[in-house]
C-alpha cells in the first residue's frame, strides 16, 4: 500500500520538535474503476512538542507508530491478517525503526516548488486557515487540487513530514489519473488543537498478543545468509 502516497520516503536522523499540538483524523479513499475497487483507509495522528503518534487502518491491517523524545523510545505495531508484530527501539538508532506504512506516512519528503502551484483561494477547514494549491505532474500538467493548512508542520524532522510543503501541510486533496481515471482523495474528518487523552494516545505499551521483533534477530539472519 506504500504506492498510494504522493512522495518518496526520506529518512533523516536529526530530530526536530513539533510546532503545533494537534490531534487529527483523516479518511483516504482510493478508487480504481478499471479494477472495480474502492478502498478506504483511515489515518489518526497526534503530536505535541516531544511526542508523535500515528495509527493507520486499512481493511484487516492496523499499524501504529509512536515516538517519545522524552523517553527516547520508538514503538511500531503491525497487525495484518492476525499476525501481530511489535518493534521497540531507542530513538537514537538510525536503522532502529521505520518498518511500517504508518512510519512512511509521517516521514514523506517535502514537496518541491515544481510539484505544486499556490493559488489565491482561501478557506477554513476544521479551524485551520488554508490556501488552495494545484498539484502538478512532471510535465507541468495538473494532477489535482489540495488545501494546505498554513504554517502547520506534522512530523519530527525539519525537511520531512505528513504531506508537507514549505507553506504548511496538505490536509485535503483530490487527485485523478488521466489515463486510468482512478482517483485518490484525502479528507480531514476531525481536528483539535488539544489532545483528548494523552496517556492513551502516546502510550508506548505493547498490547497483549504482539510478538516482539528485535534488530538482533535481523542481524543474525543476515549473518546466516552471508
Amino acid at each position: 500500500m506504500k504506492t498510494i502516497f504522493l512522495l518518496p520516503i526520506l529518512f533523516v536522523a536529526q530530530l526536530t520538535t513539533a510546532q503545533q499540538t494537534c490531534e487529527m483524523q483523516f479518511q483516504l479513499i482510493s478508487n480504481e474503476p478499471s479494477e472495480g475497487t474502492i478502498d478506504t483507509m483511515f489515518i489518526d495522528l497526534a503530536q505535541t512538542r516531544n511526542k508523535f503518534a500515528l495509527n493507520y487502518r486499512f481493511e484487516e491491517m492496523e499499524e501504529r507508530f509512536v515516538l517519545d523524545s522524552t523517553a527516547k523510545k520508538v514503538v511500531e505495531l503491525a497487525n495484518e491478517d492476525g499476525e501481530k508484530i511489535a518493534f521497540v527501539n531507542d530513538l537514537g538508532m538510525d536503522d532502529g525503526y521505520g518498518f511500517t506504512t504508518a512510519y512512511d506516512i509521517l516521514n514523506q519528503e517535502m514537496l518541491s516548488k515544481d510539484q505544486y502551484r499556490l493559488l489565491t483561494d482561501k478557506k477554513t477547514i476544521q479551524g485551520w486557515d488554508c490556501r488552495k494549491i494545484e498539484l502538478l505532474e512532471v510535465d507541468g500538467s495538473t494532477l489535482g487540487a489540495a488545501w494546505v493548512a498554513l504554517g502547520l508542520h506534522i512530523g519530527y524532522q525539519s525537511d520531512a513530514g505528513f504531506f508537507y510543503l514549505k507553506e504548511g501541510t496538505i490536509i485535503e486533496y483530490s487527485l485523478t489519473d488521466n489515463e486510468t481515471k482512478g482517483s485518490l482523495s484525502l479528507k480531514l474528518i476531525k481536528s483539535s488543537k488539544t489532545i483528548a487523552n494523552p496517556a492513551k494516545t502516546f502510550s508506548l505499551e505493547i498490547p497483549a498478543g504482539y510478538e516482539l521483533d528485535t534488530m538482533e534477530d535481523d542481524y543474525y539472519d543476515d549473518e546466516e545468509e552471508e
